[in-house]
């Protein structure tokens, strides 16, 4: 609650857009950034915050204000707030609906087993590895999520080197849950959360199927560096007390512009060098 002092959650907040007075500042009260781009008010529940909506949860106690969460309006209740679940809902459930791709299915049944596999071991080394290189309480324990993290990236990049995908010549959910982390590598987490032996601009292979996933419209659509950045320097002050967002690669010349950071990820690939397939 960004009005309560004595609240040191932090957590995510609905704005409207047009109250453009409005700042944000850290939970030990420094740092000040406005509101940025492609704001949305929570038009269901009228709710300021996550937590908000979490507690109007009867019979839901909860500490733990998570995101995402998949919400039915008709019983009023956060059916599930947890990622890799509410992705697989989205792949299948609403097929019926008006302007649905029915053609698209990233969990196609005959890749399912290579999916899960994949799965496997991209969550804990890379998805989960960022998280706990960057919050180990031990230097052991750093340096263990670490290398395992840079293995599993070599892993990913011999993989990339041979085929267009992940799982093979189609496009899948594993693609996916690896590319959210991917994004937010260079600019987040080598920074943060110190995983710095290289960056994704570092691996060839990745670098290519980065690009291609980012510039497939829906996908763009889904990044907004100035959230990504400005999300997570600001909500720790015990690694980033001053809230200080670093400028990275917003700083070359080109791109001094906010939003202009994912320039990186306009240029051209060579993944058309691999055969892919859409079902």
């Amino acid at each position: 609650r960004p009005a309560d002092a004595s609240d040191s959650h932090a957590g995510w907040v609905f704005v409207d857009p047009e109250k453009k007075d409005l700042e944000i500042h850290n939970t030990a009260g420094w740092g000040q950034y406005g509101l940025g781009t492609n704001l949305t008010k929570d038009t269901v529940n009228d709710k300021l915050t996550i937590r908000d909506i979490y507690e109007a949860q009867k019979g839901r106690e909860t500490h733990t204000y998570s995101v995402p969460i998949f919400f039915d309006k008709k019983t009023n209740y956060i059916v599930c707030n947890e990622s890799s679940i509410i992705i697989e809902f989205l792949n299948s459930e609403f097929n019926d609906l008006e302007g649905v791709n029915k053609a698209l299915d990233l969990s196609p049944k005959d890749l399912q087993e290579k999916v899960d596999e994949t799965n496997a071991w991209v969550y804990p080394a890379i998805n989960n590895g960022v998280y706990r290189c960057g919050f180990a309480k031990s230097q052991e324990a750093y340096e263990e999520a670490f290398y395992q993290l840079f293995d599993a990236l070599d892993r990913t990049e011999e993989i990339l080197s041979k085929s267009r995908y992940i799982c093979g010549d189609r496009l899948t959910m594993a693609d996916i849950r690896l590319f959210v982390t991917i994004i937010r590598f260079d600019e987040v987490y080598a920074v943060y959360f110190k995983t710095n032996a290289k960056l994704i601009r570092e691996y060839p292979n990745i670098m290519g199927w980065t690009r291609e996933l980012y510039q497939m419209p829906a996908i763009q659509k889904s990044v907004d560096f100035w959230h990504i950045k400005t999300h997570y320097y600001t909500s720790h002050p015990n690694l980033n007390l001053y809230g200080v967002v670093p400028v990275g690669a917003r700083g070359l010349k080109a791109n001094r512009k906010r939003n202009r950071v994912g320039d990186i990820f306009l240029g051209a690939h060579d993944r058309a060098k691999f055969s892919r397939k859409q079902k």
